[in-house]
């Protein structure tokens, strides 16, 4: 079905929605964000329909704290290390053909792991790595498919299997639910992070959407990313988007939706520069300049620039 001006923001009931706080209500058909102006006037999120459905995690992201970086024992030597450790990890999910969820659980479960080591070494590193796979597959996808995983990666030749799995877990508070960069990304982008008020390229916004989750995975392989919260990771993709679309990076919405009223707006502007340092991006020409990795083509079509608000 092709999309129409009326699809962009939400057009449902105020009956099909659910009230966050007096300002800020979310749509329960389509997950879009609604904020009422201090004139009354409603505002709604805009975002391309493949992303207008209904996104169950969505509302406890309202709710979602900041939370503090992984503290590592020694992140020095693990930094030396990690490039090549992501690389590996990232070639294995490749080749097993696994999501890019499970990929952000197993780099989860590496990083917290290796949060409490004092001392790394290249293989005993690897094989960590492969098991940080399996559990994620076992958490995220089938035992069936961890027990298949398990086997080609040549961990079942191990005597050690059982014992070493449970010093993992261990190292993991026996505790596999992870809530990664990719995952708040994500509901972001389910949630919305354009608005019906701002003026912005549609054309533009379809192409940065298809492109963002290849960011961030090519953003885990940087030493930055475990100098960052999850959160803080995935609002300054989003920060970065909007100014690629020319649009202030966090505006008064973006703060009331996604960060907490305590919260230090230094601390994202500061994981923005990050961001924009790994892919070479200068303040000035932040619209013009991508890492050639994530190069979003945005740009292409200047003339499409419209108000959104006129496709309500």
């Amino acid at each position: 079905m092709k999309a129409t001006k009326s699809m962009l923001k939400c057009t449902h009931e105020k009956k099909d929605r659910s009230e966050v706080n007096k300002d800020i209500s979310l749509c329960f058909n389509c997950s879009s964000v609604i904020i009422r102006s201090e004139n009354g006037k409603e505002i709604s999120t805009i975002k391309p329909l493949k992303y207008s459905i209904k996104q169950e995690t969505a509302v406890p992201l309202f709710l979602l704290n900041n939370g503090n970086p992984y503290k590592f024992i020694n992140k020095h030597d693990y930094l030396k290390i990690r490039v090549n450790i992501v690389k590996q990890l990232k070639m294995i999910c490749t080749n097993f053909k696994l999501s890019k969820k499970t990929y952000f659980i197993s780099l989860d479960y590496l990083d917290k792991i290796c949060s409490k080591l004092s001392a790394f070494d290249m293989e005993d590193l690897l094989q960590i790595s492969k098991f940080c796979i399996v559990l994620a597959v076992k958490f995220q996808e089938s035992q069936i498919k961890a027990i298949e995983i398990k086997k080609s990666l040549g961990l079942c030749l191990s005597n050690n299997y059982s014992k070493d799995e449970l010093y993992l877990l261990q190292l993991l508070d026996y505790n596999l639910y992870a809530n990664t960069s990719f995952d708040i990304m994500m509901d972001i982008m389910h949630t919305g992070f354009l608005f019906s008020n701002e003026k912005f390229s549609l054309k533009k916004m379809n192409l940065i959407y298809k492109k963002m989750e290849n960011m961030l995975y090519f953003f885990s392989g940087t030493k930055f990313y475990i100098d960052m919260t999850h959160k803080e990771i995935a609002i300054s993709i989003i920060g970065l988007i909007r100014e690629t679309l020319g649009l202030v990076s966090y505006n008064k919405i973006i703060k009331t939706i996604f960060m907490s009223e305590c919260t230090d707006i230094q601390i994202y502007s500061l994981c923005l520069q990050k961001l924009k340092k790994f892919f070479k991006i200068k303040d000035d020409e932040n619209q013009n300049n991508n890492h050639s990795d994530s190069n979003t083509d945005a740009n292409s079509d200047s003339s499409s620039d419209c108000n959104s608000e006129n496709y309500s």
